[in-house]
């Protein structure tokens, strides 16, 4: 029997047995579940020992989808008890439901105590009712106080998680109960063990198997296809029909038993085609039969002299035969149909015996990985799940039961329309009606069947629940875009929205409404309302994406705006617009390969756009922040040491550093690189952790994305470990691993970047999967066109009449599975228009191709037919639009300012949460242009054709001579062989052969090459070691300043790679590679290992100052020079700036001879741009007015 549908209100559904809460798209499930959690933890007792108690927040456990979606729930609960906690310290607090909670509790309570102190007066004497009341409400208040201290005090310990991680937990925690081994390991990916046994199985058995088979199955057995069919194998969807216990032999027998009936036929076929291409080779003859009819004569006439080319014709006419075709030609009609059933039957063998092979290799992969991971001590996420339903579900455990049920007394299933029958099973076995469950989904929602979303198991589960609860307002969209919707799903009172042909159990759209007071506002276009669906039909897809950019054009052309309602001055709400910002769109694909297409169509115009889901780890802060620790470790200076501990991961500030112990810091990181060296990374980095109290820190609610951070960071720990264990890295190696990889994504694979600092500004792109959970103010998209089938699939997924998923090869997709895999896509593929549809706040782009003509398989084309008879209000078809010619899309100032908080507050807030940052020359500089250098044919000398061709390109070769020029004398030659011995080994050990005596020839270059001064020339020989600084590392403040202000003092000379208008300010960073003194003057000097060209005429004067420009060298030396007139103002009592700094000095090593200046590039900025510089910059001007 259906259980009816209630309302459901968070704060007062009762908390009690089981219940399925259906929550449509936008209607606030995360909160609602945080709110239930509030009440659980302040209003639930349990009776333990003859006591009441409260539950704990360990007692609840919560369980969603992803981790992304884990993060969020967490978090979101974590807010609302501090919240709670504080509204009983006298904090506000915001949340009006909140403070409506810990009000009615506090109620609840009082009266319970005052009716208490009625019952039992204190001494026997009576109480004033005033004073009954203040004693209870004072109680009541200390109770709901502690109970919410106590749950924030054990936060740490809830328990929010993902299925795979919930199964986990049981089978380690409950390992004796479940018969766990202690030693698993759990393997995130067994793919290339999955490939191992197929290569295997490939080896034994289809590269071995009879010519005369492989000949008959060309064309159809692959590997690929086999691929596929383990992969699916694995995901849990078998091929077709497969018995585990059954045998799928690949042997002489099993291929002699086909012979017997495939050669027949094979013989009879090609006897047939033979009498056909011989009738066919009579001219005389085809003339006789093409002349019987005036249609033959068209189509057949110049095809008489071509045997073949006319028999293929016929075939061809055959599929779908005209009535002609049996007046012309009877005789070969009369074999043709004697052939047709045999070739149907040979193809129906082949179709089975590839079936076969399908169902041998999984009979044989399967328990081969299996065994595997037995012998390994391995299990993947799908085990997890599997043995945990194997010893709970199938086996009688009530051990296992009862150690569950006591560990958790309420639990919430998020997501649960994306859960699978065994997932279900698990937790109504271990739950059942004894706890507190709430299953909270939308089934309109549903479109994960690829990884095993089993939406019946969603139905079945509301038959079998307590209670059942609806949620239908939207909290997401406008007024006018929810009755659109509501309008687009039925657009008459008997539509079939997600097409379950009248079963009652199915899923059906409930209208949705607006909560009270809606202020989300509306779309202008012209300051006009705007039709909140469009839709726009083009012939086919490249003018669907055609259409579909030009309307974003459109959008961020200026003429859209977005209108919400805000109160003014007097306290009266009023709309405020502003235009549309690209971050205001979002684009829904059906498809990865279709992003990037779409992505370059918008470059083109100059719109920015962001793909979501090509993040990469390499990518992030903390991979730059981990290679500072790397090197703290191998270079054991102060200046890296400080580096280090100067990062998000630790959080200290300047002052933190400055405060440490410098004897206990130096002993921490020698202790790092010797548990480096002797145990590993790994070990190395989690004493850093420990020793810094990263997770601490990290974990603590007021660390901004702390919790992004410490997963960043523990991942990239666990990939040094792999890049170390794997390829047998040493420490410096795997450090210079890690810094190619940041320097170098190309490498890694990561072709298609995304700049993280632009994302919040560009449109975004992603595939509908992908698209779940997030909302954007507008979407575009043209996924609507979903077919149930495609014509380029070999393989099918679908549920068979037992439930279970199977994949089912093309060929053998007939009659009623045919019928019933149809059914299940089409009502997948409207589930997912309705997710698409509810992504959007104020708008939706719907872009649809006509192209098709089996309209009948696509989703969207019964809503079409419907709004072509009755077009439901908000909705419109539209003409499609065309870029306008020469259009780019310029970024306004005004789309990023915030004019919703008052001026003052809004300053606060940006300065310290937007412009403050770690500034640095390659923050504020824009990425180099691509050059590529000629390659020179003629090496010349031996030492040009090593400095040019043989000496390695990229950081290896740069570390490895920072590290020589770091620690030799340039005017003690005699040491010069012990430092190059040093750094070889370091960085090239297996080229030391031939690196050392170059690298001497090297050094006697750059040592005697000359340096062309304003105030005369000198060379590197006549410095000595006593006058130099070499990584010398700088911070200084940075007062706020914007991009114009330093376009205006330095000119067009340092592009700024960064688009934020708001400005910067923050500590600017940086190490020059060399500060040293000569004849009273002080010089920065900057080596380059660039190679620029095969010759040394690429590194003339004239290339060097293109290669100053093409990388922004021109904005490094000036940060560089600021820096050293800091310092020096603060070292020398005089400083003047013409008489004491020499300038800057850039070596392009490659390029630089002795006794020569080529390869050397010279300047002294003017005075008094750096001047200005300091004075943009300081907080102080006073450090200027010295000179």
């Amino acid at each position: 029997m259906a259980v009816e549908i209630l309302n459901f209100d968070a704060k007062t559904v009762p908390l009690k047995g089981t219940n399925l809460i259906e929550a449509s798209a936008g209607t606030g499930k995360t909160y609602s579940i945080a709110i239930l959690v509030l009440r659980i933890l302040l209003e639930i007792d349990i009776k333990e020992d003859g006591k009441n108690r409260n539950i704990s927040i360990k007692e609840i456990l919560m369980v969603t989808f992803t981790k992304a979606a884990v993060a969020e729930l967490e978090t979101r609960v974590r807010s609302f008890i501090r919240m709670a906690y504080g509204a009983t310290q006298g904090e506000n607090c915001e949340d009006e439901t909140i403070t409506a909670i810990i009000e009615a509790e506090i109620a609840r309570r009082a009266l319970k105590h005052k009716d208490d102190l009625v019952d039992q007066p204190e001494d026997g004497e009576s109480i004033e009712e005033d004073e009954q009341l203040a004693l209870a409400n004072n109680k009541a208040k200390k109770e709901v106080e502690a109970r919410l201290f106590e749950a924030l005090t054990f936060l740490d310990e809830a328990s929010v998680q993902t299925i795979h991680s919930f199964c986990q937990q049981v089978l380690r925690e409950f390992a004796f109960e479940t018969r766990q081994s202690f030693s698993v390991d759990l393997v995130t990916d067994m793919s290339q063990v999955i490939t191992t046994q197929l290569n295997q199985f490939w080896r034994s058995n289809i590269a071995v198997m009879p010519l005369d088979f492989l000949q008959l199955l060309a064309g159809r057995l692959n590997r690929a296809d086999l691929s596929k069919v383990i992969g699916d194998y694995f995901s849990g969807k078998p091929i077709y029909n497969y018995d585990p216990n059954q045998s799928y032999p690949l042997d002489e027998a099993f291929f002699d038993g086909c012979r017997s009936s495939t050669q027949t036929l094979q013989q009879d076929i090609a006897s047939l085609n033979q009498q056909m291409l011989d009738m066919c080779a009579d001219r005389q003859t085809l003339e006789m039969w093409v002349s019987r009819e005036k249609n033959a004569i068209k189509t057949f006439g110049p095809l008489i002299d071509q045997p073949t080319a006319f028999l293929e014709t016929f075939w061809t006419k055959f599929e779908k035969p005209p009535q002609y075709l049996e007046r012309a030609f009877p005789e070969l009609l009369e074999i043709a149909n004697k052939l047709a059933p045999l070739s149907d039957a040979l193809n129906e063998a082949q179709t089975q015996l590839m079936h076969h092979i399908y169902a041998a290799a999984t009979s044989i992969i399967g328990p081969s990985v299996s065994a595997y991971k037995e012998k390994h001590g391995q299990l993947c996420f799908d085990d997890l799940i599997e043995q945990l339903y194997q010893r709970l579900c199938l086996e009688d455990n009530p051990a296992l039961i009862n150690a569950i049920r006591k560990k958790f007394k309420v639990v919430f299933i998020d997501e649960f329309q994306d859960t699978d029958r065994k997932q279900y099973e698990i937790f109504n076995t271990a739950f059942g009606k004894d706890t507190v469950v709430f299953y909270i989904g939308d089934p309109k929602q549903s479109i994960y069947a690829w990884r095993k979303a089993d939406i019946d198991t969603y139905l079945k589960a509301g038959e079998h629940v307590d209670r059942k609860y609806g949620m239908h307002v939207n909290y997401r969209s406008t007024n006018d875009f929810i009755a659109a919707m509501n309008g687009f799903f039925m657009p008459t009172a008997d539509f079939d929205t997600f097409y379950y042909k009248d079963n009652p159990q199915g899923i059906h759209y409930h209208l949705v409404t607006a909560p009270a007071g809606n202020k989300k506002g509306r779309l202008l276009c012209d300051k006009d309302t705007f039709p909140v669906i469009t839709i726009t039909e083009q012939p086919n897809m490249a003018e669907v994406e055609n259409a579909l950019v030009a309307q974003v054009a459109a959008i961020l052309s200026g003429k859209y705006s977005i209108e919400t309602i805000v109160k003014n001055a007097a306290g009266e709400e009023v709309y405020e617009s502003r235009p549309v910002r690209p971050s205001d769109l979002g684009i829904l694909v059906r498809r990865n390969r279709d992003m990037i297409p779409l992505k370059k169509a918008l470059s083109r115009y100059g719109i920015p756009s962001v793909v979501i889901g090509n993040a990469k780890i390499l990518e992030t802060e903390e991979a730059k922040e981990v290679l500072y620790v790397l090197d703290a470790i191998l270079e054991q200076s102060r200046n890296a040491i400080n580096k280090a501990l100067l990062t998000s991961i630790t959080g200290m500030s300047i002052q933190d550093v400055l405060n440490q112990d410098d004897v206990i810091t130096t002993r921490r990181f020698g202790a790092y690189k010797l548990a480096w060296e002797k145990n590993g990374v790994y070990k190395a980095l989690f004493s850093f952790i420990a020793d810094y109290k990263v997770e601490n820190y990290l974990t603590d609610p007021r660390t901004r994305n702390g919790e992004r951070i410490i997963s960043n960071l523990y991942q990239l720990i666990e990939l040094l470990y792999k890049q170390q264990s794997n390829k047998k890295l040493s420490p410096v190696e795997l450090k210079d691993w890690l810094s190619r990889s940041i320097e170098d994504p190309i490498a890694e694979g990561d072709e298609y970047e995304q700049r993280v600092e632009s994302d919040d500004q560009s449109v975004t792109i992603m595939t509908v999967h992908k698209s779940k959970g997030l909302q954007f103010n507008i979407v575009l998209t043209h996924a609507m066109d979903l077919m149930t089938q495609n014509g380029h699939e070999n393989f099918f997924v679908f549920k068979n009449k037992a439930g279970v998923d199977e994949v089912i090869p093309a060929d053998l997709l007939i009659g009623e599975d045919l019928e019933q895999y149809d059914t299940q896509r089409m009502q997948e593929n409207r589930r997912m228009l309705y997710v698409i549809l509810t992504r959007g706040v104020y708008a939706c782009f719907i872009y649809s191709s006509t192209y098709s003509n089996k309209k009948q398989h696509c989703a969207f084309y019964a809503f079409l037919n419907a709004f072509k008879e009755n077009l439901p209000e908000g909705i419109r078809f539209m003409e499609p639009l065309i870029v306008p010619e020469g259009f780019r899309y310029k970024r306004k100032e005004k789309d990023i300012q915030i004019t919703s908080t008052p001026k003052k507050d809004t300053v606060s807030f940006v300065l310290l949460e937007n412009n403050w940052r770690k500034l640095s020359y390659t923050y504020l500089a824009a990425a180099p242009s691509v050059h590529s250098p000629y390659e020179s044919r003629n090496p010349g000398s031996t030492y040009d054709q090593f400095v040019f061709q043989v000496l390695r390109r990229g950081n290896i070769t740069g570390n490895l001579l920072h590290d020589v020029f770091e620690h030799i004398s340039f005017e003690q030659s005699g040491a010069w062989s012990k430092e190059i011995q040093k750094a070889v080994s370091r960085y090239a050990p297996h080229d030391a052969a031939l690196y050392e005596p170059m690298l001497l020839e090297l050094l006697e270059h750059t040592s005697f090459a000359t340096i062309k001064t304003d105030n005369g020339q000198f060379s590197l020989s006549q410095t000595s070691m006593d006058k130099r600084l070499n990584e010398f590392e700088f911070d200084f403040p940075v007062h706020l300043f914007n991009r114009s202000d330093l376009s205006t003092l330095i000119g067009d000379k340092a592009v700024l790679q960064t688009n934020h208008s708001l400005g910067w300010e923050g500590m600017m960073n940086g190490k020059i590679d060399m500060l040293f003194e000569h004849s009273g003057k002080y010089y920065v000097l900057d080596w380059k290992s660039t190679y620029l060209g095969g010759e040394l005429s690429d590194y003339a004067a004239r290339n060097l100052e293109q290669e100053m420009s093409r990388h922004n060298y021109h904005l490094q030396y000036l940060i560089y020079t600021v820096a050293t007139v800091k310092y020096l103002i603060e070292r020398l009592e005089d400083f003047d700036y013409e008489r004491d700094f020499g300038g800057v000095l850039y070596y392009f090593v490659r390029g630089v001879r002795a006794g020569s200046g080529s390869g050397i590039y010279f300047v002294k900025p003017p005075e008094n741009i750096i001047a200005s510089l300091i004075a943009l910059w300081s907080t102080k001007t006073s450090e200027i007015t010295d000179y």
